[in-house]
């Protein structure tokens, strides 16, 4: 999802900047932005009739670090924006309008040339072009046009706005403003309310359109048809009955039973009034009030609520585009993916709750999404206390057939226990071999258990030579380490050391700072290259479970278990090299699954490896 909310949020987030600067001019000013998806042509394309550009504006919009918005308290004021179109994609086509003036332009291979390390790719320049050719903007006092094709040269990897599953406009409206500053998040209200019209075109030219004249957020009381109430009616209906606690619920009214969504907006002063605000410690107080913080909290009855819409919602069923979390905002939009809601009881209830906290002026790193340290924690500590707060009201939610969490601690454990149980039975992690044993029973299922099996292995003297500089971990990478071969008996044997190292090594050996990154799947790692979460050229070493290759990029893969191939190896233990043609770079690689499976089995593992890694060399 990463690749949808990359190409759509950028253009998006300008073109609302744009409209907003003359709303502010004018109360009067219809802001309109116009979306063209176009999927049978592989393009995009977001028109809007705001300010536009002026021609120094329009000849250095792509340069990196300048922006025309800072200080205007708008939602981009960094200049990265722009400048991540312009070197992630390599054709996009700029056109803008002020009164009179009409500028258009390409620019092009501008992907190829950031990614060329042999610069053989000349730096890309703006190609002016004579015709301006866009009727929609001709027709508006001013305005922009930035369209975007995915695929331009022929050695370029192929990509898919088809992908996610998307086939029309009403389908793909809903993935915006879930996903992208289409969704804006007024919770203090704005009088700022563009309107949208999305068009889209679906692989055999059939044509759908839909129009919204108030995008906001996706809140998860908008799913349509569910039975949903905020607790400030209920507070209030409840406030009219006269008894205990237990009275006053048994009276409430009928419209206030079988909920099957609670939800509720706080601004910073209501926030600081809710029920567990008061034991709030008075710097988080401070960060709530110089930030204006902002909440909303939504909260369903059962997690199919989630899982109906999502299938409702008739797109690529692998990702699930609403479900409970925190999701962090700042200038009124989303940032960055849901965290884990750190419930410290009811623990079975973070799923249900999804949390919106918007900070004024938050300032995250806006390349990456990440906000400071402090304001995360904050944001988390909100989000806990605004969700129990909701499992308070509970007994006032539709029953379900066994699918509201349990509250009980014990049931809780014995489902978890149940679970690991029936994981280990189908999924065992059966190891044979002369090495020390290993504790680890079950195949890993996530990338904590890869972490701690490869520390295990490492150990028990499996794999030797890394020594690691500490735990703490930096804000991109996980961790970093050294190579120390103290002698020729790292290197690499085909009877008595498999596992060791190239032979030219001059032994001992202490190499400078490694990066060395753990995955699940290895996959993830490519998909975090293709979103620049992380870069190739930092990368060294990777630790990972399994290795899936759906997402396999550019790079070519070689493995080391394949005859005696090993010889090549730099990392002890590693099970594969990446290479990056055109840059030189190599990343050594550890698949835990297919090492454990080659101790085990040499020739079957060997065999296997050609089968699946010739075609990747």
């Amino acid at each position: 999802m990463a690749f949808l909310v990359r190409i759509s949020s950028e253009p998006i987030q300008n073109s609302l900047d744009a409209c907003e600067k003359l709303f502010r001019l004018d109360s009067n000013f219809r802001s309109k932005i116009k979306i063209l998806i176009n999927i049978e042509n592989q393009t995009t394309e977001v028109l809007d009739n705001g300010s536009g550009m002026d021609s120094e504006q329009f000849a250095h919009c792509f340069t990196p670090n300048v922006s025309y918005k800072k200080g205007e308290k708008l939602r981009g004021q960094k200049g990265v924006g722009a400048t991540f179109l312009a070197y992630g994609f390599n054709f996009v086509q700029l056109k803008t309008k002020q009164k009179d003036l009409k500028l258009s332009a390409i620019l092009r291979q501008g992907r190829q040339w950031a990614e060329d390390a042999s610069n053989f790719v000349p730096r890309p320049k703006l190609e002016e072009l004579k015709a301006f050719d866009c009727k929609w903007l001709e027709s508006q006092d001013s305005g922009t046009s930035i369209l975007i094709k995915l695929t331009e040269s022929v050695n370029e990897k192929p990509k898919d706005l088809g992908w996610c599953g998307a086939t029309n406009a009403d389908q793909w409206l809903t993935l915006l403003r879930i996903l992208t500053p289409l969704g804006g998040i007024y919770i203090q209200n704005s009088e700022f309310k563009p309107s949208i019209e999305i068009i889209v075109t679906d692989r055999s030219g059939t044509e759908t359109s839909a129009e919204c004249s108030d995008p906001e957020y996706f809140y998860v009381h908008d799913i349509p048809g569910i039975r949903n109430s905020d607790l400030t009616s209920i507070r209030k209906a409840l406030g009219a009955i006269d008894g205990d606690p237990t009275h006053k619920a048994s009276k409430i009214p009928d419209k206030y039973r079988n909920i099957e969504c609670l939800w509720e907006f706080w601004d910073s002063e209501t926030l600081l009034r809710e029920k567990g605000f008061e034991k709030i410690s008075d710097e988080n107080r401070s960060l709530i009030e110089k930030h204006s913080v902002s909440v909303y909290g939504g909260f369903v009855s059962t997690l199919d609520i989630y899982d109906a819409f999502n299938k409702k919602l008739g797109v690529n069923g692998r990702f699930k585009y609403l479900k409970g979390g925190l999701q962090m905002a700042t200038d009124s939009m989303p940032q960055g993916d849901l965290l884990v809601i750190p419930l410290k009881r009811y623990i079975g209830y973070q799923r249900n709750a999804h949390i919106v906290v918007h900070f004024k002026d938050g300032s995250p790193d806006l390349g990456r999404k990440v906000f400071q340290p402090e304001l995360r924690t904050l944001a988390e500590e909100i989000a806990e206390r605004i969700t129990n707060v909701f499992i308070t009201y509970r007994n006032l939610l539709k029953p379900d057939s066994g699918s509201i969490p349990s509250l009980i601690p014990d049931k809780d454990l014995h489902v978890w226990k149940r679970a690991q149980e029936d994981w280990r039975d189908h999924h065992p992690l059966n190891l044979k071999g002369n090495w020390p044993n290993i504790s680890y029973i079950s195949s890993p299922q996530e990338e904590q258990d890869a972490i701690a099996l490869f520390h295990q292995l490492i150990g028990a003297g499996v794999i030797r030579g890394i020594d690691f500089y500490g735990s703490k971990v930096n804000e991109r990478y996980d961790a970093l380490v050294e190579l120390n071969y103290h002698d020729d008996d790292f290197q690499y044997c085909p009877v008595k050391n498999i596992l060791g190292v190239n032979g030219d090594i001059d032994f001992p050996y202490t190499s400078e700072p490694k990066v060395l990154e753990y995955k699940f799947d290895l996959d993830a790692l490519f998909r975090d290259f293709d979103s620049a979460i992380k870069f190739a050229k930092h990368v060294d070493f990777v630790v990972c479970w399994k290795a899936s290759l759906q997402a396999k990029n550019s790079f070519a893969i070689h493995s080391y278990l394949i005859d005696d191939l090993a010889v090549r190896r730099v990392f002890f233990g590693a099970t594969h090299r990446l290479e990056q043609p055109g840059t030189g770079h190599q990343i050594e690689i550890i698949v835990l699954e297919e090492l454990l499976n080659y101790l085990v089995d040499q020739q079957s593992e060997s065999a296997r490896q050609k089968t699946k890694y010739t075609l990747y060399d």
